[in-house]
């Protein structure tokens, strides 16, 4: 079986790509480094990141895909389960082997998948921008937490740029323990490895939370608890509307 192994990143995938047209050879299977497993049979291909060709790559899925699908692979991508790298890399061959659209072609199960995912992902992008909650540290920073079931901080991170440009942010995904961080002037991947911060929570230790923090959170609980009209209270809409595995990082619900 002919495998393919790369980094585990969109570029890394989109050069695998490249190497599949110009090696004139389509692998089996593809998986990332932190996933391989060696077979017996298997005949291995490391394949090497490369921007300039996955740039190449991205260019002509622009120019095949419609309007509406354009972010379509990566957004898919960005699922990060069952396998979904090797259906992008099958759907990427099909958009560029294939003369007519085929974004909408769903009796394709390669695209009915590819779709599937990304509405999944669209979605937890959504929620994320909703349910962010940031608390500010001594140094300045607004730090929040969160653990999406999908990577959805690529798709997040310009919502917060465009409102927030004037504030020093982290937003930090506790399951894949890295974040964005931006300085004022640019943003960055951050992986932090001294954690002043619960994992469970997100909340963050009171020796780094700034010292009116507390009092704005507090404020904001006795807000939402002034503004509630418990007679009307609908625990299935609210669960529709909030799932409870983001209750943990609201601090007006988690510490009413």
């Amino acid at each position: 079986m002919n495998v393919f192994v790369y980094d585990g990143t969109f570029a890394g995938l989109l050069t695998a790509v490249f190497e599949s047209y110009d090696r004139k050879l389509v692998p089996e299977k593809i998986v990332s480094t932190l996933q391989l497993n060696h077979g017996l049979f298997d005949t291995e291909t490391l394949i090497t990141t490369d921007f300039v060709k996955a740039a190449r790559v991205w260019k002509g899925l622009q120019q095949k895909l419609s309007r509406r699908n354009k972010q379509l692979p990566f957004q898919a991508f960005l699922y990060g389960k069952e396998d979904i790298d090797q259906t992008v890399f099958r759907f990427i061959r099909l958009v560029f082997n294939t003369p007519h659209d085929v974004d909408r072609d769903y009796v394709n199960p390669d695209v009915l998948t590819i779709k599937q995912a990304q509405r999944k992902v669209t979605l937890e992008a959504m929620r994320t921008l909703q349910f962010v909650r940031f608390q500010k540290t001594v140094d300045d920073i607004y730090f929040a937490a969160l653990s999406p079931d999908f990577d959805v901080l690529p798709l997040a991170t310009q919502h917060f740029l465009n409102r927030y440009k004037d504030q020093q942010w982290i937003i930090y995904d506790l399951k894949r323990d890295y974040g964005i961080y931006y300085d004022l002037h640019e943003v960055s991947e951050i992986k932090l490895d001294a954690k002043q911060f619960s994992l469970l929570t997100g909340e963050i230790n009171d020796n780094v939370m700034e010292e009116s923090e507390a009092s704005y959170q507090a404020y904001w609980q006795q807000y939402v608890q002034a503004v509630t009209i418990r007679e009307r209270l609908n625990l299935k809409q609210q669960l529709r509307c909030m799932p409870r595995r983001y209750w943990k990082y609201l601090p007006e619900i988690k510490k009413r």
